[in-house]
């Protein structure tokens, strides 16, 4: 009995040739320069802010609320600079840059649910967490 035929990935933009290249700013998996070129223009990486006005609001702190489930105190997030894997993890350029491109996104929703196909990303966010999920000494 012969084994099942191997399955490559295609290419995210014409879905019809198998990829070869990644893009350097949102590790999208093109095929060729044609594909690339595509993509470029909109790239959620490479979009930057629009206006000085975005730029501002961007920087405007959020309110939580009182109700806010997902928050985490200062003091917890304070641990996450003592992670010596952490600094291992970010002593890694590709993790530097993918990072700040998902900073940057227009659509972080979009860049963070591509980020969480990325293993090194993964690598990164369970790191984080297992940082704030330690238990904490009074």
């Amino acid at each position: 009995m012969e084994g099942l035929p191997k399955v490559q990935s295609l290419c995210e933009i014409c879905e019809t040739a198998p990829w070869i290249y990644k893009c350097s700013k949102c590790f999208l998996k093109h095929c060729s320069l044609g594909c690339y070129n595509k993509h470029k223009s909109t790239c959620v990486s490479s979009v930057g802010l629009e206006s000085k006005e975005e730029e501002e609001a961007a920087l405007v702190p959020l309110d939580l609320g009182d109700n806010c489930s997902d928050y985490i105190p200062t003091r917890i997030l304070e641990n996450l600079q003592n992670s010596k894997r952490l600094k291992e993890l970010l002593s890694n350029r590709h993790l530097r840059r993918y990072l700040t491109c998902l900073d940057s996104s227009r659509h972080p929703a979009a860049a963070i649910e591509k980020a969480m196909k990325e293993p090194l990303f993964i690598e990164f966010a369970d790191e984080c967490l297992r940082v704030i999920n330690q238990p904490q000494s009074n």
